[in-house]
């Protein structure tokens, strides 16, 4: 039982170590897609908070301003 664990530390350790090896190699590879996920998080965040905003009462107020 001890082997087969240490076999499948091993091989994690192996692979890990070969995905730290690939990431500096290529520090750049993916930072778009992270660029672009953060992007529509935050829009989304936006859109959320103007939602709760309204819904929560904000929206006489707002009308207010608009129609003045």
């Amino acid at each position: 039982m001890r082997t087969v664990i240490r076999a499948v530390v091993a091989r994690l350790n192996t692979a890990i170590q070969g995905r730290i090896a690939q990431a500096r190699r290529e520090p750049d590879r993916g930072s778009h897609a992270v660029e672009y996920a953060i992007g529509i998080a935050a829009g989304a965040g936006v859109i959320i908070g103007l939602y709760a905003s309204y819904k929560s009462g904000v929206a006489g107020v707002v009308q207010g301003w608009v129609l003045k």
